[in-house]
Formats: C-alpha cells, structure tokens, sequence
C-alpha cells in the first residue's frame, strides 16, 4: 500500500523522502539557530529564564492566598483525619471550586495543604 500526501497526490516515494529528509534537516539548523542565539545572549549578559521565575512566584503566592481563604473549611476536614480523596470529595460535594473554577482532587487537597502549612508559618512569624 502506497502512501499518498494531500497536498501532493502524484509524489513518489523517492520525492516523500527527499521531502522528509529536507524536513530533518531545517529542524537540525533552527535547533542550532536557536541554541547559538541563546548561548549569544548569554554571553551579553541577558538573563533567560526570567519569566518562569516570575510567574512561580506569582503562582505561589495565589496558591497561598486560596490556602488562607479555604482554611476554615478544610481545616475541620484535616481534623477528622479525611484522606485527600475525602477530602477533595467532600469539597466538591459542598460546591467549593477551587481558584479556577474546578473540582479538587487528591492531588490538589496535598498541594492546598503544603499551602496552609506555609500560611501557619507566615501567620507564626
């Protein structure tokens, strides 16, 4: 069975795979293109990666905010020793969403009370 491109009913094998070959290759040179540059740009001093520092930080702090304001009601939760599946099954079943606007899950009650941990801290400090 012979494969056939859209764009180019009547192509050969030879002609796809001078095509993919071609492909490959303007890969290869824009991986290099752009590894030189970033390394030319760190030569002059510019600082990469400054965005994922920012927003970290940004999304830590509302991770904390939104552990501040669920505190009154999965602290009594917490205080029955609820699993996080409970836990999570329990908010959604109260019609809490989390900040945006979704179910909690397991996954997202361990995180939220890491959270309320480093609220504890910044409320002892």
């Amino acid at each position: 069975m012979a494969l056939v491109v859209a764009e180019m009913p009547h192509a050969t094998d030879f002609q796809l795979h001078i095509f993919a070959a071609l492909a490959q290759e303007e890969r290869r040179l824009i991986s290099e293109r752009t590894r030189n540059a970033l390394a030319e740009a760190k030569r002059r001093g510019v600082v990469l990666g400054r965005n994922g520092s920012v927003l970290g930080a940004a999304n830590r702090q509302r991770a904390i905010e939104e552990a501040r304001l669920l505190r009154p009601v999965v602290a009594p939760l917490i205080a029955q020793k609820l699993s996080y599946s409970a836990i999570a099954r329990s908010l959604n079943e109260m019609g809490v969403r989390s900040s945006n606007g979704r179910n909690f899950y397991p996954e997202t009650i361990k995180n939220l009370v890491r959270h309320m941990a480093t609220t504890d801290h910044l409320l002892q400090a």
